[in-house]
């Protein structure tokens, strides 16, 4: 337990001075020898500076490869000292975790040792007590004669000796089990916490999805208001069919009013068939080609009115119908989302 103890209280300082040492020692020889190779390599320079010839490119290449495989060295020695950084870290994360269990366990052993020895007090006054009770009666010959009883008392004093050494024994076996216990324990309580965190996670996530499905539910709320304010304004009349229908009377009007004129027209021609052409007659006459005229320019105009509706009802339909097909794949869309949320909500 000393051992442990000793290692969770080394200082961190301890362990970074190690570091820094293993590190000089790591890199002195690495910069010695590059030292040397420098060295070496700037004599070599300044010999070869004067004879220098196409081998001059080839040897500046090998000596940037050597400085780089040199770099590339030092790189990875920094990186395995991180790694071991690191690992000594955890290491000393979980060194401190067991000093404070073993914390805990010295408290609790401390305040065991303290009941044993304020019972062990307890008993001495008992017997400190009975020595003085012997004492005050200064019945030498009584006290001679029960010497027997005395080595009873002394046989009984090492029996419960014994008998407190094995409810130490087991105290020390009981104290494992507890601490074995406790421990599995605390690990079912934290299997049982990261259960519940995860079920606290899918039920956020539900809720969430809920209040996704909730703006889902007042688009199609909205989108179904749309639908209907769309189909009050096709089944609304139009300008354009209020001016057909308007056209349609002046049309009617117009027929019955040339109709009217033929006949008067007829009537008068048989009645007076020798006569001269009166003026009102020409007069009739031509209001009776001008009113053919308006008639057919009305009919013309029913006509392109017509064809105008046509072509309105025509792409309003069409609209309807790609409008229709949208919201048709959008609904299906969101019935399969929820679908498959039903199905996951199922599952979990």
């Amino acid at each position: 337990m000393s051992q442990p103890l000793e290692r969770a209280n080394r200082s961190p300082n301890s362990s970074e001075d190690e570091l820094l040492s293993e590190f000089s020692n790591i890199l002195t020889p690495k910069i010695d020898s590059m030292g040397t190779s420098q060295e070496i390599s700037d004599t070599e320079l300044s010999c070869q500076f004067k004879k220098r010839t196409v081998n001059g490119d080839e040897d500046e290449k090998e000596q940037m490869q050597k400085l780089q495989s040199a770099v590339d060295c030092h790189e990875d020695i920094a990186e395995a000292l991180r790694d071991k950084i690191d690992s000594l870290r955890n290491n000393k994360f979980d060194l401190e975790f067991e000093a404070q269990e073993y914390q805990y366990e010295i408290r609790e052993n401390q305040e065991k040792i303290e009941n044993l020895e304020m019972r062990n007090v307890e008993k001495e006054t008992h017997y400190l007590e009975a020595i003085a009770l012997l004492e005050k009666a200064k019945n030498v010959n009584f006290i001679a004669y029960d010497g027997a009883k005395m080595a009873e008392l002394e046989q009984e004093n090492k029996e419960l000796k014994e008998k407190i050494e094995e409810l130490k024994e087991t105290l020390s076996e009981e104290r494992q089990r507890n601490l074995t216990l406790c421990r599995s324990k605390i690990q079912v309580k934290f299997d049982e916490l990261s259960y519940y965190m995860k079920q606290l996670e899918l039920h956020q996530e539900i809720e969430n999805r809920d209040e996704k499905l909730r703006q889902k539910d007042k688009e199609i709320e909205n989108w179904q208001w749309d639908v209907i304010d769309l189909r009050r304004r096709i089944q609304k009349p139009s300008g354009l069919v209020k001016k057909n229908t308007k056209l349609l009377k002046e049309m009617k009007e117009a027929k019955e009013t040339i109709q009217k004129l033929e006949q008067e027209a007829i009537f008068s021609a048989r009645k007076v068939p020798d006569l001269p052409i009166d003026p009102m007659q020409i007069g009739a006459a031509d209001f009776l080609s001008v009113s053919k005229a308006e008639y057919n320019q009305k009919v013309y105009e029913l006509e392109y009115a017509n064809e105008q509706i046509a072509m309105i009802l025509g792409d309003q339909e069409e609209k309807k119908k790609r409008e229709d097909e949208d919201e048709k794949k959008m609904l299906r869309a969101q019935i399969e989302e929820l679908n498959e949320t039903i199905r996951l909500m199922s599952q979990w």
